[in-house]
């Protein structure tokens, strides 16, 4: 029995996601800057199904902008991982912290240490990365690279140098502005601080 209302059986990517009756539905939970293949199939009243339509292929925009990653350090390491614990270590005192009563003290004792998280970006299309330090105690034009890894090579993104790119003994702040036109973003993605020495 062909009569009467029609149900819409939605699929996304092949499996099965909804049934709709009405000519337009909403589907939430998209990731951004993703292609998703759709088709439906239609069953009359007494369940017998149409053939599926013709795919239709379809791909997000990059959406509102989202935090893909904190770090305030207050319970542990907030997934940032450390070549050395000997010249890396959370630091308690609200003095030299952001926010709160911990921060992460980065001590130039040791050559090329540094502190890296993995953070994936192949879905974005720019990336901001903000973040405070207290610098005390380093040497002349002794300092800090902020690199990204692109999923083949580690490439710098800034550099941080006493008394040429900020002032000792005060709170800094730096802003770093990513675009995937200049880098690649990749589901390999990682961030780092690298000491110079």
């Amino acid at each position: 029995d062909n009569s009467g209302n029609v149900e819409d059986f939605v699929y996304q990517d092949g499996s099965f996601i909804t049934s709709v009756s009405e000519e337009n539905t909403t589907i939430e939970g998209l990731d951004p800057n993703t292609e998703y293949s759709y088709y439906v199939r239609a069953i009359d009243p007494s369940g017998n199904p149409s053939a599926l339509s013709n795919e239709v292929l379809i791909t997000t925009d990059f959406g509102e902008p989202v935090i893909l990653s904190e770090g305030y350090f207050e319970s542990g390491w907030d997934g940032w991982r450390s070549s050395n614990n000997n010249s890396i270590s959370r630091y308690k005192g609200a003095d030299y912290s952001f926010e709160g009563l911990y921060s992460v003290e980065f001590r130039q004792n040791r050559p090329r240490i540094f502190l890296g998280k993995r953070v994936p970006l192949q879905n974005y299309e720019n990336v901001n990365i903000n973040f405070y330090f207290h610098q005390t105690g380093l040497r002349y034009k002794d300092g800090i690279f902020i690199e990204i890894y692109t999923g083949s090579k580690w490439a710098i993104i800034g550099e941080l140098y006493q008394d040429v790119t900020f002032n000792a003994e005060q709170l800094d702040t730096v802003s770093i502005t990513l675009d995937n036109t200049e880098y690649i973003f990749s589901l390999e993605s990682a961030l780092r601080f690298r000491s110079t020495t």
